[in-house]
């Protein structure tokens, strides 16, 4: 299951997707049946309500889970990922680059064609600064957060390789997500619902309290949006 904030960045990820998968699924607002895409229309909302609206989405659980995030840092994408992050309990990986797309990432700092656009620890202050090395050695806590230097297309997918290893809640652009969806290892893989998915071993089952997960999602979410400046998704 992957979540997006707009309809253009559902259809970005979910294309990315069926290179690996075959058709995927596309909702708006409501979750899909089995696994696809769902477009949360939580970009112009208020973080608060884009909070919970992202937390909504793990009330039902999946095998593999991501958040695509826009590409220039716009919208409530760091409201977003506490809330989900507060509902999964996992650690969280950023990916903010797709180099195809002339986006990198450097010290947190994205840049389209070299030039900076945004901060991920503007949003996510509290955000650990990781080279590839430094992810492959990374032993998170559920509450951490990591972003990680992505300069061209072979150090994302050295990234990619490394974030599909690890049990955590990837965030990205549609490239990066795609990145690590083709990298996960096929033999851990099930087709369902016209995507691919893999049951993750966990402490939780089931459904959530929905209403619990929303309130929590709340309570994490800041008073205001992240400053970026903005271009295309």
């Amino acid at each position: 299951m992957v979540a997006a904030d707009d309809r253009t960045g559902a259809f970005e990820v979910a294309a990315e997707l069926a290179l690996v998968a075959g058709p995927v699924s596309v909702t708006v607002g409501a979750l899909p049946e089995g696994s696809g895409v769902v477009d949360l229309a939580s970009r112009s909302m208020a973080p608060a309500d884009a909070a919970a609206a992202a937390a909504a989405v793990d009330v039902q659980t999946c095998g593999w889970t991501a958040h695509k995030i826009d590409s220039t840092l716009r919208g409530n994408w760091a409201a977003e990922l506490r809330a989900r992050q507060g509902a999964l309990d996992l650690p969280i990986v950023v990916i903010a680059a797709w180099p195809a797309m002339g986006r990198t990432c450097a010290r947190g700092v994205v840049q389209v064609h070299g030039e900076p656009v945004g901060d991920v620890r503007s949003g996510l202050p509290e955000a650990q600064l990781l080279t590839i090395g430094a992810l492959t050695a990374w032993d998170p806590e559920e509450d951490d957060v990591a972003v990680v230097d992505v300069a061209d297309t072979a150090e994302l997918t050295a990234v990619a390789s490394i974030a599909a290893r690890l049990d955590v809640l990837v965030a990205g652009p549609a490239g990066a997500i795609g990145a690590v969806f083709a990298a996960r290892d096929p033999r851990t893989l099930a087709l369902r619902g016209g995507s691919v998915a893999r049951q993750r071993q966990s402490s939780w089952t089931g459904q959530r309290d929905w209403k619990a997960v929303a309130k929590r999602a709340r309570a994490r979410a800041p008073s205001s949006r992240p400053k970026s400046r903005s271009a295309t998704s």
